[in-house]
């Protein structure tokens, strides 16, 4: 099985992976920045007006009607720090920071 590995400066954060024959796993690092003049002010955002997030994610396939749905990473990040991402071909392991959706 092909599962990520995340590392967040040197760190395992997770090895990301679907046990199962098919499935989804997905990494996506997003950033935005926002003009909050452009918000009303009773109407501003929960967000920051810039912020940088990664989140580590996907579903395993069980049947037609069977689809768990997979969160391992939800973390919010700063400009220049380090990522490493590296896809593997092994079993995932579950790590502290596995959620399971």
């Amino acid at each position: 099985m092909i599962c990520l590995e995340v590392k967040i400066i040197g760190i395992n954060v997770c090895k990301a992976g679907v046990e199962h024959e098919f499935g989804i796993v997905c990494a996506i690092i997003d950033w935005v920045k926002r003009d909050m003049n452009l918000f009303p002010e009773n109407k501003q955002p929960v967000s920051l007006a810039e912020e940088m997030k990664l989140s580590v994610s996907g579903s395993a396939t069980y049947g037609k009607d069977d689809l768990e749905e997979l969160n391992w990473v939800k973390s919010n990040l700063s400009i220049a720090m380090r990522l490493t991402l590296r896809s593997l071909n092994q079993i995932p392991v579950i790590h502290r920071n596995q959620e399971r959706g």
